[in-house]
């Protein structure tokens, strides 16, 4: 009853703020006809979904370490354009970035109803409320989608390593957790915890995972792995990353 009382207190407080954000920019907006960024919480209107886009239009030829990419695509490591690439299959363009976004949602939604509520056979309308907001009013999650950024990938891919961790399956969870890693490299942090808990095969396994997912998606791209290699290496040290 604790753990309830504490998640309504959170549902209560992410609706009344959700609400008195939308009510400010809505009259900031639409009263006193302010411009960007004032009329909203969000990034500029003009560049929403960009962060899907961009890595999505960089890589539909598998050249996306070009030099005259890194203005638009960096960020990621190889696997992270492949992923992007394999979303360039899917068009039209805006049939894509649907795809991707209500795959979130739905992963989002699952995931979080099991880990609030596994223990629990049928749900009641409060519970679905609170799934609800959860999933779709937090500012998180708003910023995130407007961005439309792989981070959200990354989010499910955590959250299954985290499921798979907790339920013993440790070969399972390095490999979401190395196909995250493989995107974006900060993920990297969570390999600490295999440490922690003296894992240390599971940790090589990990890094292993990390290893051939970077050299595949060198090899798929254009010009091969050795000059891919040197592309992404020299991208790396321009863009600064």
């Amino acid at each position: 009853m604790e753990k309830e009382n504490r998640l309504n207190v959170l549902i209560l407080i992410i609706v009344i703020g959700f609400a008195l954000a939308v009510g400010f920019q809505y009259v900031q907006g639409v009263y006193f006809k302010e411009p960007f960024p004032r009329n909203t919480f969000l990034m500029n209107p003009k560049d929403k979904f960009n962060d899907f886009y961009n890595p999505v239009r960089g890589s539909e030829d598998l050249d996306p370490f070009r030099p005259d990419k890194i203005n638009y695509v960096s960020g990621y490591l190889p696997f992270g354009y492949l992923a992007a690439f394999l979303f360039s299959l899917i068009v039209p363009r805006t049939l894509s970035w649907l795809v991707f976004i209500l795959s979130f949602f739905l992963a989002f939604f699952f995931l979080l109803k099991y880990f609030l509520y596994h223990q629990e056979k049928h749900l009641g309308s409060q519970q679905y409320l609170s799934l609800f907001v959860l999933t779709f009013l937090t500012y998180p999650i708003l910023f995130a989608v407007d961005r439309s950024n792989f981070d959200l990938l990354i989010c499910i891919l955590i959250f299954l390593f985290v499921l798979s961790y907790q339920r013993g399956k440790f070969f399972l969870s390095t490999i979401f957790l190395g196909i995250a890693i493989a995107i974006k490299p900060f993920v990297g942090l969570f390999l600490l915890i295999y440490l922690y808990d003296k894992k240390f095969k599971e940790a090589g396994i990990l890094l292993l995972n990390v290893l051939l997912l970077t050299v595949l998606s060198l090899s798929l791209f254009k010009d091969g792995l050795i000059i891919e290699t040197q592309k992404f290496l020299a991208e790396t040290l321009i863009s600064g990353k």
